[in-house]
């Protein structure tokens, strides 16, 4: 026997299928492109690493080293097994922004926004493409935030454990997670969550965290800090030019795709503005940390890129709610539900009406809701008529007058109506209503 699946279910089976839509779509944007041209300097260098396995390299983690060797090892060397990993995260990363949407509170429309936002990120479509380790950071990292939002929403404390395993994880693959993890340490400290520092789950995660990072942290002690001593040198040097904030927002602008401005904008704006997203303010905190870190710090413009998914969705749940609060503001001027009624299409009679020939609206001082409701149901009118047509209905009753009114006045009229109605014969063959 069939039975219908519930509303809440059929909602969330749209939404799934729209967050696996975008994220397919990804993939087989990067699988059909990621071949067509050699392999990236960089590239070359970590299957030299890869070849050298340690816990710790001058320049980088081991994790992103590790599944390149694994990646040789199951699938070989050649381009698409080399790039099929960073594909697979690029996908998995406009899947998080949809999921994490929909955790925002999100519904459909929010979703694609924020799915389709982050896919043409130009930084995602650029770093799913060839394998290094910034094709991994943005998977983490809103890993992480994903698991926040499912805490601010009442979720598991144990979800911290969680948590602490990608951040480990993370730092594992780029150190620049250090300063994503201090965003969110402050962001902790400034929203409501900072009564989680009370249980030990956070206490457990965060020594799950530091468990999964010590290998590389006591290679780095063992080698005496290589990584702190290439970047100091870098920092003496003129290699990478020192940005100014407005050139370094500037920067964020491009590599997003200018496209997706508006969107990250009015996601950060809802996250601070907004009554329903100051209950997430935390992550606009995590983000405007990150990005003074790295501006006091001259960073590289492309270390912020990993969190602009979270923004995405933000902005996508943002733009979802203007709409909805415009079209329940356009509805308020529309006839109540208990006056359609009064419609051609519901009146008492032989038959339905066919033609409404005078249409009059009566304005007094206690209706003053009469004239937007005239304006709004010339439509329904119209479309009443047709229908009524379209059932064989051509008979017309000239006489036949109809009044629309105000909320204060609904109750009089229906009252009158209804005892109009009940002195009608159901002989009559031309009902009218004298008013």
């Amino acid at each position: 026997m069939y039975t219908e699946m519930p509303a809440a279910s059929r909602k969330y089976f749209t939404e799934s299928a729209l967050i696996a839509f975008f994220s397919a779509v990804a993939l087989l944007v990067h699988l059909l492109t990621n071949g067509r041209y050699g392999y990236f300097r960089d590239e070359l260098y970590y299957i030299a690493c890869a070849r050298h396995l340690d816990f710790g390299y001058v320049d980088q983690p081991p994790l992103s080293i590790l599944l390149l060797r694994l990646s040789e090892i199951l699938l070989g060397d050649s381009l698409f097994a080399i790039r099929l990993l960073p594909a697979l995260a690029g996908a998995a990363t406009v899947a998080l922004t949809g999921a994490i949407a929909r955790e925002l509170g999100g519904r459909a429309w929010a979703i694609a926004l924020a799915c389709a936002a982050s896919f043409c990120a130009l930084f995602n479509l650029a770093v799913g493409n060839f394998f290094s380790m910034n094709a991994f950071e943005p998977l983490l990292w809103m890993g992480c935030v994903y698991l926040y939002v499912r805490i601010i929403n009442g979720g598991s404390p144990t979800l911290w454990l969680w948590l602490g395993a990608l951040v480990g994880l993370s730092l594992e693959n780029k150190h620049s997670t250090a300063f994503f993890a201090v965003g969110i340490f402050v962001a902790l400290l400034l929203t409501p969550e900072r009564r989680h520092f009370a249980q030990k789950w956070i206490w457990l995660g965060g020594i799950i965290a530091l468990a999964i990072a010590f290998p590389n942290i006591f290679w780095q002690a063992q080698h005496h800090w290589p990584t702190y001593e290439l970047l100091s040198n870098i920092g003496h040097s003129n290699k990478n030019v020192a940005l100014s904030p407005a050139q370094f927002i500037g920067e964020q602008v491009v590599f997003m795709n200018p496209g997706t401005l508006p969107l990250w904008i009015a996601g950060l704006l809802w996250l601070f503005g907004s009554r329903d997203g100051r209950r997430y303010w935390a992550l606009g905190i995590i983000y405007l940390i990150t990005l003074a870190e790295f501006i006091v710090l001259h960073g590289k413009s492309y270390y912020l890129a990993p969190a602009y998914p979270m923004l995405f969705a933000a902005g996508g749940v943002a733009a979802e709610r203007i709409f909805v609060a415009r079209n329940r503001h356009a509805r308020r001027h529309h006839i109540p539900r208990h006056c359609r009624r009064f419609s051609p299409t519901s009146l008492a009679g032989n038959k339905w009406l066919a033609r409404l020939r005078t249409f009059i609206i009566t304005c007094g001082p206690r209706m003053r809701n009469a004239l937007p409701y005239s304006v709004k149901t010339m439509a329904r009118l119209e479309r009443s008529i047709f229908l009524a047509q379209s059932l064989g209905c051509h008979r017309r009753y000239p006489g036949t007058r109809i009044i629309f009114s105000g909320d204060r006045a609904i109750g009089p009229v229906k009252l009158f109506w209804c005892s109009t109605q009940t002195t009608r014969t159901s002989a009559s063959n031309s009902p009218r209503s004298k008013i």
